[in-house]
C-alpha cells in the first residue's frame, strides 16, 4: 500500500516537473509549423510525416496519466487552431468573420478523433489506442467531407497536391489514401523519439523512411505505366480579369456593365478559337444578373452570347451565371426565398451549357458554408440574414443537387462550380454519369494575391488524378489550366492578367477504381472504428463487474 502511494506521489511530481506548460504549449506550436509547411513547401512538405508526433507524444503522456486531459486538448486546439490560420489566413479578404469562424470551428472539429482516442487510451493498449486515432481521424475526414458545414480543405491527403507525382496510386484510394499514409508514418515516426534504445531508434528511422519512399515509389512506376488512349477534343480556355470588388458586379464601385464583360469574354475567346475548337469555357458567375431560367432566352446577354457562338457552329459554351427559378406548382425547398407578388424562388450559382439551340442548366450544389447558403436551412431559416451572399446563392441543397453532365457528341463534360472541385468522390458521381472530362469553373479574385488560389489550383490536380480525367480550369482571375490525367499541369495562366489559353485534352472513358467506390476507407474506418471502440468498452465494463459475464 505504501509503494502505491509512494507511486502515485512520484507520478505527480514527475508530471510537474517534467511536463510543464511551456513544454506543452511548446509542441503544439512545432505541431502547428510541420503542418503548415507542408501546404507551402513542395519537397519539404514531407514535414507532414512528423506533424503529429508532438501531439501523439502528447497523448501517450496523458494515456500514463503524466498530463491531464483538459491541458492535452488545449494543446491539441492550439496546434490544430495555429495550422488553420496559417495554412487558410487568406479566406480572411473575403470575409472576416467567416475566417475566424472557420479557424476556431474547424480546429474543434479536428480535436475530436483526438477526444475519442482520449476516452479509450488508459484502458486499452498503446497499439489499439494508436489504430483508435488513425481510424478516428479517417472517420473524421469522411464525415466532414459529407456533411452542410464542410471544410476540408486541410485533408492531410491535400498536402500531396504540391507534388502530384508522388500519388498517382489516388486512383486507388483517392485522398483518404494520402491521410492513412500520413497517420501510420507519424505512428512510426513517433518511435524515434520515444524509444530509449539508440538501435531501435535506428530501426524506427528505417521503417519511417521505407514508409515514406515505398509508396512513391509505387507511385512513379504506376505514372511510368499509365497511358490515357481516347478521342481528343480542342478546348479554349479565358481568364478575363475583372475584380470582384471594385468591376464585377452591380454594387461595385466601378462596376462595368454585363454587355461589356461579355464582350471581352467574346474578344478573349476570339484570340485562341480555331475550326477545330469544340468547347469554350468561361469562369464562374461570368453574368451575376439573377436570370430567371423560365425566361433565359429574352435576355440581351443571353442573345449576346448566342449571336457570338453562331459563328462557331462546331463548339460548345459552359459559362458561369446567376440564375433564378419560381416555385409555381410544387413544394419550395427549405432554402427558397420568399418575395410578396412574387411567391417562392431560388436564386442559384448555375454553370449553363449552350450549343446551337441546346441549353442546359447545373446548379451549384456544394456550398460554402455560412458564405453561400445557410446550412441546414430547415433548422437556421431564422439565421438567413446573417449568411454574406458572396456567391449569390442560396439554392443547391436537396433536390437540386444531383450532378448534371453536359453531353455534346463523344464528349461529356462534368461541370464543376469552385468549391466542389475540392471533393473527390462528390467530382466522382460525374463520372459515374460518364463525364470525360473535368470542367471546373471558378472565381479565386475574392482571395487576393495570396496562397488560397494557388492551393485551389492543385486541387484540382489531384482529382485528375483520382478519376484519371484531364481538366479544363477556367478563373475569372487566379489561375486558368489545362491539366492532364496524371495530376500535371500542361498550360496555366498568371494571375492578374487577362489571358486566354488554348490546348487538345483526352477523353478518357475508363472508370479508376476511386471512382467506382468512392470513399470507401472513410466507409471502411468508421464501421471499423464504432466496432473497437465499443468493444474496448464493453471489455472495460466487464472488468469494473458493470456487466457480468
Amino acid at each position: 500500500m505504501d509503494s502505491t502511494v509512494t507511486s502515485r506521489s512520484s507520478m505527480k511530481q514527475h508530471e510537474a516537473t517534467v511536463l510543464p506548460a511551456l513544454y506543452v504549449y511548446g509542441y503544439a506550436a512545432l505541431a502547428a509549423l510541420l503542418f503548415s509547411v507542408a501546404w507551402y513547401v513542395p519537397y519539404l512538405h514531407i514535414s507532414i510525416f512528423f506533424a503529429f508526433v508532438p501531439l501523439l507524444r502528447l497523448l501517450h503522456a496523458y494515456r500514463m496519466k503524466l498530463l491531464g486531459g483538459k491541458r492535452l486538448l488545449a494543446a491539441t486546439y492550439l496546434a490544430f487552431a495555429l495550422w488553420n490560420i496559417a495554412t487558410t489566413w487568406w479566406i480572411w479578404n473575403a470575409s472576416a468573420g467567416g475566417a475566424v469562424g472557420a479557424w476556431l470551428a474547424n480546429a474543434l472539429l479536428m480535436c475530436l478523433p483526438v477526444v475519442v482516442t482520449m476516452s479509450i487510451a488508459r484502458k486499452a493498449d498503446p497499439a489499439r489506442m494508436q489504430l483508435t486515432f488513425v481510424l478516428a481521424w479517417l472517420t473524421f475526414e469522411y464525415l466532414h467531407l459529407n456533411w452542410e458545414l464542410s471544410w476540408s480543405w486541410l485533408q492531410l491527403g491535400n498536402a500531396f497536391a504540391l507534388v502530384p507525382a508522388w500519388v498517382q496510386w489516388y486512383e486507388f484510394t483517392g485522398v483518404l489514401g494520402g491521410t492513412l499514409w500520413v497517420l501510420l508514418t507519424n505512428l512510426v515516426a513517433m518511435r524515434i523519439f520515444t524509444s530509449r534504445l539508440a538501435h531501435n531508434r535506428r530501426v524506427y528511422a528505417f521503417y519511417t523512411a521505407l514508409l515514406i519512399l515505398l509508396p512513391i515509389g509505387v507511385s512513379y512506376w504506376l505514372a511510368a505505366r499509365y497511358e490515357t488512349k481516347g478521342e481528343t477534343v480542342e478546348v479554349v480556355v479565358m481568364q478575363p480579369n475583372i475584380d470582384p470588388y471594385q468591376e464585377k458586379f452591380p454594387d461595385s464601385p466601378n462596376f462595368i456593365p454585363f454587355a461589356e464583360q461579355i464582350r471581352r469574354f467574346m474578344e478573349l475567346s476570339k484570340q485562341q478559337i480555331t475550326p477545330n475548337t469544340r468547347l469554350i469555357l468561361w469562369p464562374e458567375t461570368a453574368i451575376d444578373d439573377a436570370l430567371w431560367e423560365e425566361n433565359i432566352h429574352n435576355y440581351a446577354v443571353i442573345r449576346q452570347i448566342k449571336n457570338f457562338m453562331s459563328a462557331y457552329p462546331q463548339a460548345a459554351l459552359i459559362t458561369g451565371l446567376t440564375t433564378a427559378r419560381f416555385y409555381k406548382n410544387e413544394l419550395p425547398p427549405a432554402s427558397a426565398r420568399y418575395q410578396e407578388g412574387l411567391g417562392y424562388y431560388d436564386v442559384f450559382n448555375t454553370a449553363m451549357f449552350l450549343k446551337q439551340d441546346t441549353l442546359a442548366f447545373y446548379h451549384k450544389s456544394k456550398l460554402v458554408p455560412m458564405v453561400e447558403a445557410m446550412p441546414y436551412p430547415a433548422a437556421f431559416q431564422w439565421l438567413s440574414n446573417l449568411v454574406i451572399d458572396l456567391g449569390g446563392t442560396s439554392g443547391g441543397y436537396g433536390k437540386q443537387a444531383e450532378r448534371t453532365v453536359f453531353a455534346d457528341g463523344n464528349a461529356r463534360y462534368a461541370p464543376i462550380i469552385c468549391f466542389e472541385s475540392v471533393f473527390g468522390e462528390y467530382v466522382g458521381e460525374y463520372v459515374q454519369k460518364g463525364a470525360n472530362l473535368l470542367c471546373i469553373i471558378t472565381n479565386d479574385g475574392w482571395w487576393g494575391d495570396t496562397p488560397g488560389y494557388k492551393q485551389h489550383m492543385r486541387y484540382a490536380c489531384l482529382r485528375a488524378i483520382e478519376h484519371r480525367r484531364a481538366v479544363a480550369r477556367c478563373a475569372n482571375t487566379g489561375i486558368s489550366a489545362f491539366i492532364n490525367t496524371k495530376g500535371e499541369v500542361l498550360q496555366a495562366t498568371p494571375y492578374w492578367v487577362p489571358a486566354s489559353i488554348r490546348d487538345t485534352l483526352i477523353l478518357n472513358n475508363e472508370l479508376t477504381f476511386y471512382s467506382r467506390y468512392g470513399d470507401y476507407l472513410g466507409r471502411l474506418a468508421l464501421f471499423v472504428l464504432a466496432a473497437l471502440w465499443l468493444s474496448l468498452w464493453v471489455r472495460h465494463w466487464r472488468l469494473s463487474g458493470l456487466i457480468k459475464k
